[in-house]
């Protein structure tokens, strides 16, 4: 994960042994279209978290070669974690700069619950990870860029409208009860400009 501590640092200290077979694969082996070299990050999973025995990714639809020019679905997918059995699979509207990606920085999952903002202009969501059903809105969150889970929490970088093109962004950061939805304190800079993203 590129950002997969707290700190946000890039470069983990995990050791493992690595692995010399499958235990199941899944998806479409090829993308669906040729891509420049700049998109080429759009061919792997956009975003992947597990939680409770199930792995929970979003992916574009890859089936195939088509038109470049095509759109490309973009898929919230959740299998068992040890066979690889689709449990649900729902499309939902892209976020990200490239209009086909949502980023990792908005998808954590805890338990039997996913939280992941599935709508560039929407506010971030709970959903039910053994149905695929969203279960809570966290409207108070405003329009996060980021999100991470802490004893009962969400704390998010977010904003209070969609960013477009060269509008200012005027960051926040918020705590949210991660059951009740209520707002458990919120904080604004002076110049709207945070560093230290969550």
């Amino acid at each position: 994960h590129f950002r997969h501590s707290p700190d946000g640092n890039a470069v983990a200290q995990d050791m493992m042994n690595a692995p010399n077979n499958f235990r199941w694969i899944a998806g479409p082996a090829r993308f669906k279209k040729w891509l420049p070299l700049d998109r080429l990050a759009e061919q792997g999973p956009l975003a992947a978290v597990t939680a409770n025995g199930r792995f929970l990714y979003a992916d574009n639809d890859k089936e195939g070669f088509r038109d470049e020019n095509e759109p490309v679905k973009t898929l919230l997918v959740a299998r068992d974690a040890h066979n690889g059995l689709l449990l649900w699979s729902k499309e939902v509207e892209p976020t990200g700069t490239w209009g086909t990606r949502i980023p990792g920085r908005i998808v954590t999952a805890v338990g039997n619950n996913l939280y992941i903002r599935i709508a560039h202009n929407d506010p971030l969501v709970c959903i039910d990870t053994s149905t695929g059903k969203v279960v809570r809105t966290y409207a108070k969150g405003g329009f996060p860029y980021e999100v991470i889970y802490h004893k009962e929490s969400l704390i998010l970088l977010t904003r209070d409208k969609p960013v477009e093109g060269d509008a200012p962004r005027d960051w926040r950061i918020v705590s949210l009860n991660a059951t009740t939805c209520a707002l458990n304190w919120t904080y604004t800079p002076a110049d709207g400009f945070i560093v230290a993203r969550c």
